[in-house]
């Protein structure tokens, strides 16, 4: 029968051939494919840590990464396991919006997440829940949204101003599906028995919000633009609203 020293021994030499032989991100260019594999099957925190040892592999820059969707009222940036490795094992990601004057993220879903919404800056904040209990509600900035998973949602920031708002989800691939180009990608033919007209795609951005918006801010839909700000330029005229409210 082995002794515990025996025992120990191999159970030593096991995990120090479990770190050699688990592949590195400083070693190897790892696809993003063969990094979310990686990172699954890591079988100790050491080699996770192993995985992730390069610059930014634990840090997600919203101000300098690429734009998930734009449109005529701003940016919006979603970090989830493609683009963000070290949420791929751990069940969560964050969005993140820069929205302009009247600016709305059109309603959507996320399939696999449910959301916690935080108005950093800016507003007031028009927030739709289309469940079974949902409704429209007007939020500030420093108020937290609930989104349950599926539901379909939208944010119509009400103010002349920028807003800015992040987002938590419980999910490393929450989704992003846009209500209207998903009914609409059913075809046209399928859209026009239902409903009459034909098909039609909204960009997955954030987009002029409703009219009465527009209206009271002299914003002319057809001329008004603002896709060519920087984040920080959204973040500092959001956060100059805050300070000349108070």
């Amino acid at each position: 029968m082995p002794s515990w020293a025996t025992l120990l021994l191999t159970l030593l030499a096991a995990s120090l051939s479990a770190t050699q032989a688990a592949p590195t991100r400083r070693d190897s260019q790892l696809s993003l494919a063969e990094t979310i594999k990686a990172l699954r099957d890591a079988p100790m925190a050491i080699n996770r840590a192993n995985i992730l040892d390069y610059p930014g592999g634990y840090q997600f820059d919203f101000l300098n990464a690429k734009n998930s969707g734009l449109g005529k009222d701003g940016p919006f940036i979603l970090a989830d396991n493609g683009n963000f490795h070290a949420v791929i094992g751990n069940g969560m990601s964050m969005f993140m919006a820069f929205i302009g004057p009247c600016g709305m993220v059109p309603s959507h879903t996320h399939p696999r997440a449910t959301e916690l919404e935080l108005i950093v800056a800016g507003g007031p904040m028009l927030t739709g829940i289309m469940t079974e209990a949902g409704g429209p509600y007007t939020v500030g900035y420093g108020n937290v949204t609930f989104f349950p998973l599926g539901s379909i949602h939208f944010q119509q920031n009400l103010g002349c101003d920028p807003a800015v708002l992040v987002a938590i989800l419980n999910s490393e691939n929450p989704g992003f599906s846009v209500i209207s180009n998903t009914y609409f990608g059913l075809g046209n033919e399928t859209v026009a028995a239902s409903l009459g007209q034909a098909e039609e795609t909204i960009p997955m951005a954030i987009n002029l919000g409703q009219e009465s918006c527009l209206q009271r801010c002299g914003i002319d839909r057809d001329t008004y633009d603002i896709s060519a700000w920087s984040k920080l330029d959204f973040i500092r005229a959001a956060y100059k609203t805050v300070v000349d409210q108070h």
